[in-house]
């Protein structure tokens, strides 16, 4: 019977052996079942920081995307008042030569007028010399007209 204690005795052990690595075992189990617990719980955590953190980043977007369109407008509206600055010194430059074109024909235009007055009154004073002239040439022709009519002393 010596070896059936003996191997009784051995059993004994590697069972003690065995529970006591079963117990170590369920040690591991449990530090790593909390570990995965934790995990779990830092896992739900960083979703819930990653979905906070989405949602920033979505609303920073619209709000970039409202100061985009707004930047986007302000530079369009500069743009077009750049376009309209240079077209109002384009009319302005226009309308300074068509101002200083328009001066010159008044100007013209009222050496024309006095041009025209003057020989209008060269007309009238030569209308008047040629109604003269021909008063004096039918008193001239009356004259002669008178003059050989008259008798011839013999």
């Amino acid at each position: 019977m010596p070896k059936c204690q003996e191997a009784e005795s051995d059993n004994a052990d590697r069972l003690t052996q065995m529970n006591r690595r079963l117990n170590e075992l369920q040690e591991e189990l449990e530090v790593q079942n909390k570990y995965i617990q934790r995990l779990k719980r830092n896992s739900v955590a960083f979703d819930e920081a990653v979905y906070e953190a989405e949602n920033k980043f979505v609303s920073k977007l619209e709000a970039q995307k409202g100061e985009t369109e707004k930047l986007s407008n302000r530079i369009l509206e500069l743009k077009v008042k750049e376009e309209l600055k240079e077209k109002l010194q384009t009319f302005k430059e226009v309308d300074g030569k068509r101002h200083n074109e328009i001066t010159e024909l008044t100007e013209l235009n009222r050496s024309m007028i006095i041009t025209i007055e003057v020989l209008e009154r060269d007309s009238e004073a030569s209308a008047v010399e040629l109604t003269q002239s021909r008063q004096q040439l039918a008193q001239m022709n009356n004259k002669s007209i008178t003059i050989t009519k008259s008798p011839r002393p013999e």
